[in-house]
């Protein structure tokens, strides 16, 4: 067993003018098993070559983000399937000296304050400030608070085309996600035309033919929840599915929490002409994703699971003579345990390990191992058995054995009771 894994995720970048079609990448990188999400950013950070401090890694499902993975996130946690998705999301920090406005704070108190101000089950309240976030209905309120405007957030993007059913409870439009998401980094209290900017960014290579005028713009921008169901706000008695963000150049900023979903809700005779769906469904494949198939693929020798075998290991136990020294307190002190072969028989019988386990976790290992036709044994007899008698075994011709694992910290006959044993006609001994 290695102490590394392959993990396998899609990262998904701002589109380059010049090549609007590699929107999505899928790459393949070894980590540390033990590692984290920060060894698992800076290997993607190698391979596409953006800063790893612009990447961040979520669990993405059914169109819509599911969870962020937090720089120290155990890649052990992660499952031997999981699919990552890898978004390159740089900052959008505010321009040099300048400060937060009057009018900016004042906006988001007065919003917060409307919005605390909503009765949950009666009629919607008029906003205090009209144009800001509003509806066709009468809807008022967002993911809006007041928080520090230097301070940089992390917003959702999600897909959203409107389809007519006829069997329907409060509103007749059914909302069906689509695409990938999308994430971006701008501050708490952002100018909606700036949003609007920087989500349209995000998405021009859908639409490479489409020109956006000054104030229109291909889509529009909703609060809702993390599925994009509903409003983030609003009461479902409202049948609200999600408070729009007007993209006026007068209209105020728009306040926005960490970790917010907003809804790109696409204008339906854009989505028919211009929008390009085998644009949006590509993903190009990094030669890592072959190489690793490839590494993958190579089957083990069988000197490795001995090498393994035999492997010093350091551990701190108790030490008779230092306890003697320190006046009888139990004193513990640094050790190293090596594993030996005390004798060759006529027949040695080897065990390959097929399950591990290790921190609670137990998986199975299906490495394929080469067994050569021969087999010298010297450097894994003990010392006062190495020059006497034969250590070389002879056998069938070398082939492969699928279906068994091999573990290079405890492969054939481990100590350590999990499953393999190894011995000869005079056994196996220990050191």
């Amino acid at each position: 067993e290695h102490d590394f894994r392959w993990v396998t995720c899609s990262v998904v970048s701002i589109p380059r003018i010049t090549s609007l079609d590699q929107h999505t990448v899928q790459v393949c990188t070894r980590v540390p098993k033990r590692g984290h999400i920060s060894d698992l950013l800076y290997a993607v950070a190698g391979l596409v070559g953006f800063r790893a401090e612009d990447l961040i890694v979520a669990d993405a499902a059914e169109c819509y983000v599911f969870r962020l993975l937090e720089p120290g996130y155990s890649i052990a946690s992660l499952s031997d399937d999981a699919r990552p998705m890898v978004f390159h999301a740089p900052a959008q920090p505010r321009p040099p000296g300048s400060q937060a406005s009057a009018e900016e704070s004042s906006t988001a108190a007065a919003i917060t304050a409307a919005v605390a101000a909503e009765d949950v089950g009666g009629e919607p309240r008029a906003s205090p400030l009209p144009g800001v976030l509003g509806r066709s209905s009468a809807c008022s309120g967002a993911a809006v608070t007041q928080d520090d405007p230097d301070k940089i957030v992390v917003v959702y993007l999600i897909h959203r085309r409107m389809r007519k059913v006829q069997n329907y409870f409060l509103d007749p439009y059914k909302c069906d996600l689509f695409g990938t998401p999308a994430l971006i980094r701008v501050r708490p209290s952002c100018p909606a035309a700036e949003l609007y900017a920087v989500a349209f960014r995000q998405i021009r290579h859908f639409v490479p033919d489409y020109a956006p005028t000054d104030g229109q713009w291909p889509f529009t921008l909703s609060s809702v929840k993390r599925d994009g169901s509903t409003c983030a706000t609003c009461s479902w008695r409202r049948g609200c599915q999600g408070c729009s963000i007007l993209a006026a150049p007068d209209a105020p900023p728009v306040c926005l929490r960490e970790e917010s979903t907003l809804a790109i809700d696409w204008d339906a005779e854009v989505l028919e002409k211009y929008y390009k769906a085998k644009i949006a469904a590509h993903v190009h494949v990094h030669e890592s994703v072959e190489l690793a198939q490839i590494e993958r693929n190579t089957p083990e020798r069988l000197s490795q699971c001995l090498d393994g075998l035999v492997k010093e290991e350091e551990l701190t136990s108790y030490c008779r003579e230092c306890t003697k020294k320190a006046g009888g307190e139990f004193t513990e002190s640094a050790h190293t345990k090596a594993f030996r072969i005390w004798a060759c028989g006529p027949l040695l019988v080897l065990q390959l390990k097929r399950f591990h386990s290790k921190d609670g976790y137990s998986y199975k290992l299906c490495n394929l191992v080469t067994f050569p036709t021969e087999l010298n044994l010297q450097d894994y007899l003990a010392e006062a058995t190495a020059t006497t008698g034969s250590s070389i075994v002879s056998g069938a011709p070398e082939g492969d054995v699928g279906g068994a694992g091999s573990s290079p910290e405890g492969g054939p006959g481990a100590s350590d009771g999990g499953g393999g044993s190894s011995g000869g006609g005079g056994g196996g001994g220990g050191g």
